[in-house]
């Protein structure tokens, strides 16, 4: 206990030292690995976009509104197919092209109020459809105005967008990675991901919310050529948009996350020590079997074995993922030794324990919304990718 009080002691101090925002509450630190305060078990209920009829390309995103309707992006016709609450298909909206509501890239969808908003990454534009009647509303241009004026910015580029509302975004830049150590912005061992908030307009509106530590990745010379890549073992920042506007964020490497509103003023956060479970070169090179794109399989996997035993890291992060549902829950996703699975920890915005529960790794949670959650999974007998709803249930612990 005494080790493992000295270590959350020596965290704290290296968070106060090093962190660039005021802070205005103390850190919750849990010094023990605590007991949940609820059993949690799941009823699966419906499955959505599994007929062959409708669905015929690569699944994309989802998004879920208030009466549990589905809207999924068919990523090889850049097109949503929307569902009822029970499975049965409605109609489908948008498609490919460069005008009004329409993609050059699968858009990323979320529902805000009676808002369907899609945005495609490769335009950088926004296209917003009404839930109500499915009808196309506008298309906002995303692309920021003023990022010339912000010399933070040199160097960035947009690289995703979280809806607020319709008129106010939270916008993360990302650097453009460079590995010549002689260019001026060369960054590949200090790459950053910076957030800011912009208007419909696309006006950049206030200074920097948010700064985190970006990508690592992991460099080798393969046959006398230099090759690099980022490989989720490396770690990386991860960070979600509450439906109240808050703003979720941590380093993957530890169970330490972060609560700032909107305007990037620090709130509150919490830390979990966690036993993080040792990387092998066999590990890593098995974390990349799976991509569904032999060449880049051989690629990554020549950088994994060419790089240097001091490169990798000894150990996995200790997060893989952070979604906060409509109840302002967060859902956190924590690596352990079983590979097959996620150990997903519930806590309370405040940090506190809910509830722990495993599930597959191959069938990721990526919503949890009206008392659900809804997962991406491929049917066993059609071979089809599908969106599949389980109803959550809490049991107290006695």
């Amino acid at each position: 206990m005494l080790k493992t009080i000295s270590k959350i002691v020596l965290f704290i101090l290296f968070i106060q030292c090093t962190s660039e925002n005021e802070r205005d509450e103390s850190l919750s630190a849990y010094l023990i690995d605590p007991e949940p305060e609820f059993a949690i078990n799941f009823i699966r209920e419906q499955s959505f976009g599994s007929e062959d009829s409708i669905i015929t390309g690569r699944m994309g995103g989802f998004a879920v509104d208030k009466m549990d309707r589905v809207f999924l992006v068919d990523g090889d016709q850049y097109m949503v197919h929307i569902f009822q609450s029970d499975g049965k298909y409605i109609t489908s909206i948008g498609r490919g092209g460069d005008g009004p509501g329409e993609f050059i890239s699968s858009p990323v969808p979320q529902v805000i109020e009676n808002v369907l908003f899609l945005f495609d990454p490769m335009q950088f534009r926004l296209h917003s459809y009404s839930t109500d009647t499915f009808e196309f509303l506008q298309t906002q241009n995303l692309n920021p105005r003023n990022q010339s004026d912000i010399e933070d910015l040199a160097g960035y580029r947009p690289s995703k967008v979280f809806f607020r509302n319709n008129d106010r975004f939270v916008v993360l830049f990302s650097q453009t990675i460079q590995t010549d150590k002689n260019h001026p912005r060369y960054n590949a061992d200090s790459l950053y991901d910076l957030y800011y908030m912009m208007d419909s307009d696309g006006t950049i509106l206030s200074n920097q919310i948010l700064k985190l530590k970006g990508r690592n990745f992991l460099s080798a010379n393969v046959g006398g050529e230099n090759k690099h890549s980022h490989f989720l073992f490396l770690g990386t920042s991860i960070a979600t948009v509450s439906e109240d506007g808050y703003i979720y964020s941590g380093w993957s490497q530890d169970f330490f996350i972060e609560a700032m509103n909107s305007d990037g003023e620090y709130k509150r956060s919490y830390y979990y020590p966690f036993e993080k479970v040792p990387l092998t070169r066999d590990h890593a090179l098995k974390s990349v079997e799976s991509i569904p794109y032999p060449d880049a399989v051989e690629y990554l996997q020549s950088v994994i074995i060419n790089s240097s035993n001091e490169d990798l890291p000894e150990t996995w992060p200790a997060l893989n993922d952070l979604l906060v549902d409509d109840e302002n829950r967060l859902w956190v996703s924590t690596i352990v030794k079983d590979f097959d699975i996620y150990e997903w920890w519930v806590l309370e915005n405040t940090g506190e324990l809910i509830t722990k529960f495993e599930w597959p790794r191959n069938e990721p949670i990526e919503v949890v919304k009206n008392g659900y959650i809804y997962t991406r999974e491929t049917d066993e007998e059609t071979g089809l990718h599908q969106v599949v709803r389980y109803r959550i249930l809490f049991e107290e612990v006695n």
